[in-house]
């Protein structure tokens, strides 16, 4: 890279190049300073790149300085360690050992990853599943997520109480530069986000089109802030298979970790399957609650205590490019039924669902048009009776039936509902979440 340098020196006047005035910590000013601005190296193939084993650093891969412009100027390669941020370029290739030609969306992503390293300094917003954004550690999108345009002053988020009811309607993010920013009561620095990706924008790279939550540690110095994304699929406790291998071993909401973060396992770290991020990550209608009562939770431990939100998020209703939510405080207003409710009987929405404790019931609202005998069952998902209760009803009303899981283990149970000749089915998902963990 050196030689290129010198060789362009030989046709170009570099004073073009040296618009950019840049102090630390990673503050870019208009006005020249002698150092050439950016300069982009891409490998077309690299067996064994110096930077191993990243596929790009935020530097020219030399220590120190090259002259141009007779001495009026200058590169500065790095400081010889894997990312300096302050150096004049980036350079990007495949990574070692994938014997691969570097194409264009792997030189465009890494490209715009590592010129982000700028302005954030060599660290990293986010472990995992980058490609929601530029700033991850493990693969990076070709679009700005919501946090890194708002640290940089190109959107403003639309504030939310989390303490209020409300319900709105959120448009694609990727082509509107619409999100929103709830500030955690009690945790200072930290917000969640939310983001509607429809996936309708060429460069939007979630894994599915959903609602994207993502929990935001934001103190003032940008080299400290952290992000992690909160998946739809929970957070669990961990253990390794027989092929050293991380895999769920039981639901922990608090303490746990999710796949999308690194996982630490008898003092070492490893990555699950599917740490980039698939469908089941994302909060669609088949996972349309996010809920403190739920896995995941928004409720998290700050500073050894339980920041306990009451907050939930639903999705009502989605079209192409828009998302209806709802949130609310405190216990959901979920225990009716609906209003066009069936001739013969109707059965409301569960909760809790997921259930959390074996002491506590699971409520299931149901309306009768007529008097008769409900019978209510429990199986298991391998077609096991768990738990048959019959009650008469003496006239047509609205009532509750309550199954308390206890003394089964945790897993997904389906009900069935039998008035007269009809019959209504749901599952309902027990994930307990033991009180030592609770308090850790």
């Amino acid at each position: 890279i050196k030689d290129m340098i010198t060789w362009l020196d030989q046709k170009y006047d570099f004073s073009s190049y040296d618009q950019w005035s840049v102090s630390r910590p990673y503050n870019v000013h208009p006005g020249p300073d002698e150092k050439i601005d950016l300069m982009l190296v891409f490998f077309r193939y690299c067996q064994e790149p110096w930077f191993l084993p990243y596929s790009g650093v935020s530097d020219l891969g030399f220590t120190g300085y090259v002259f141009v412009d007779n001495f009026e100027r200058f590169f500065y390669g790095g400081d010889g360690y894997a990312q300096d941020s302050g150096a004049s370029g980036v350079t990007v290739t495949k990574r070692s050992g994938w014997f691969e030609i570097t194409d264009y969306d792997w030189a465009f992503s890494i490209a715009a990853h590592e010129i982000m390293h700028k302005l954030y300094g060599d660290s990293h917003l986010t472990r995992l599943f980058g490609k929601l954004g530029l700033i991850g550690s493990s693969g990076s999108g070709r679009g700005m997520m919501s946090f890194e345009k708002a640290c940089l002053g190109w959107m403003t988020y639309d504030v939310l109480d989390m303490t209020r009811d409300t319900i709105l309607t959120l448009t694609d993010y990727m082509t509107t530069d619409r999100a929103l920013l709830m500030p955690i009561p009690g945790a200072r620095y930290y917000y969640y986000a939310v983001e509607w990706r429809a996936k309708i924008d060429e460069y939007d790279d979630a894994p599915v089109p959903g609602l994207y939550i993502y929990r935001i540690f934001n103190p003032p110095v940008n080299r400290q802030k952290r992000l992690t994304v909160e998946s739809a699929d929970g957070r669990w406790d961990w253990t390794l298979n027989e092929n050293n291998r991380p895999v769920k071993l039981r639901p922990n909401p608090l303490g746990g970790r999710s796949k999308l973060e690194v996982i630490k396992i008898n003092d070492k770290e490893y990555f699950a399957d599917g740490n980039w991020g698939d469908e089941q990550d994302a909060f669609t209608l088949k996972r349309p609650l996010w809920s403190f009562y739920g896995n995941p939770t928004p409720d998290f431990i700050f500073d050894g205590d339980t920041i306990h939100t009451q907050f939930n998020l639903q999705i009502i209703s989605v079209t192409d490019s828009t998302a209806t939510i709802k949130t609310f405080h405190g216990a959901p207003a979920v225990l009716s039924v609906p209003d066009n409710a069936a001739a013969g009987f109707s059965v409301g929405t569960a909760y809790p669902n997921p259930a959390s404790s074996e002491q506590q019931p699971v409520t299931l609202p149901i309306h009768v048009a007529e008097p008769g005998v409900l019978v209510f069952r429990v199986f298991d998902t391998r077609g096991k009776l768990i738990k048959q209760k019959s009650a008469p009803y003496y006239s047509a009303g609205e009532y509750n039936i309550h199954w308390t899981p206890h003394g089964v283990p945790a897993g997904l149970y389906f009900f069935v509902a039998t008035f007269g000749a009809e019959h209504r089915t749901g599952k309902i998902l027990y994930l307990p979440t033991s009180g030592s963990l609770l308090n850790n």
